[in-house]
């Protein structure tokens, strides 16, 4: 994400927005990705998970292209064959500790994550 690649510079005490977005999309309360949004998440899936978690830590909104590569299949799949159960766990966690917990479940729910973040078993009895 675009505000997550700012660097502070101890020796000119500056902020370096390497991306050219970071600082405006701070401004404008935007997410996007500095690479297309369907590459970033393909390549990482675990990106997903982070950009729900500051959506809702900042409440912020993501960009349309954003939303369209998270609705991807092919990211969804990513996420079950590519990430760690300690990894999903981890984003989970920071998700869970903030204090719009309940968005964040809702953005999972929206992109259909929950059933592959939550596995229960198959022969589990619904009241």
């Amino acid at each position: 994400m675009t505000i997550n690649s700012l660097f502070y510079n101890i020796n000119e005490q500056t902020v370096e927005d390497w991306t050219g977005f970071g600082l405006q999309d701070i401004k404008d309360r935007v997410i996007r990705t500095p690479l297309p949004p369907l590459q970033t998440f393909l390549e990482d899936p675990l990106r997903l998970l982070r950009t729900i978690r500051f959506k809702n830590r900042f409440d912020f909104t993501p960009v349309s292209e954003l939303l369209e590569a998270a609705a991807n299949p092919d990211v969804k799949d990513g996420i079950c064959q590519t990430l760690s159960y300690e990894s999903i766990v981890i984003e989970l966690d920071k998700m869970l500790r903030g204090s719009n917990a309940h968005k964040a479940i809702a953005d999972l729910h929206k992109f259909n994550l929950l059933s592959i973040l939550f596995k229960f078993p198959e022969d589990l009895l619904y009241f």
